[in-house]
């Protein structure tokens, strides 16, 4: 292998490293987001008035503008799918493509194989070799010979 190969083998395995750390986190943030989701409904707000009493007493309207927690959440959670999703799709393409590079490698060792033994993989082309007839046929041959003495 080559040293651009090797390289190249290289930067696949820490990409495949990369997209599995990162699915991995990103899938147990949106596990955790989800389990918050369940354990509180209603979500978490920051101050125990509503923020309708809020704006009435600030006399604005600037209340409904406030962001919450349950807002963030949401956020991290899309952002947390977002990127679970784009990993295994990064996962999938890597694997792809040693899928790709190793099919290659064995066709190229294949090749190399032929040419290295080429009576192994077409023998009515190699060079004729001569064999030595079985160990009966010439002990019937001898027998022949031996009886046309006779």
């Amino acid at each position: 292998m080559s040293a651009m190969e090797t390289s190249a083998a290289e930067a696949r395995g820490g990409y495949r490293r990369f997209f599995a750390w990162t699915a991995g986190i990103s899938l147990l943030l949106m596990l955790a987001m989800i389990a918050l989701e369940v354990v509180f409904p209603q979500g978490i707000r920051i101050s125990p008035q509503p923020s309708s009493i809020l704006a009435d007493a600030l006399g604005t309207h600037a209340g409904t503008m406030e962001v919450d927690i349950y807002d963030f959440q949401l956020l991290i959670m899309v952002v947390s799918l977002v990127s679970c999703v784009a990993s295994i799709v990064g996962l999938l393409v890597v694997a792809f493509i040693d899928s790709i590079e190793s099919h290659k490698a064995r066709r190229r060792r294949a090749i190399e194989a032929r040419l290295r033994h080429p009576t192994a993989w077409n023998p009515k082309e190699s060079v004729p070799v001569r064999r030595t007839p079985p160990r009966n046929a010439r002990l019937r041959a001898l027998r022949e010979a031996v009886h046309e003495l006779e």
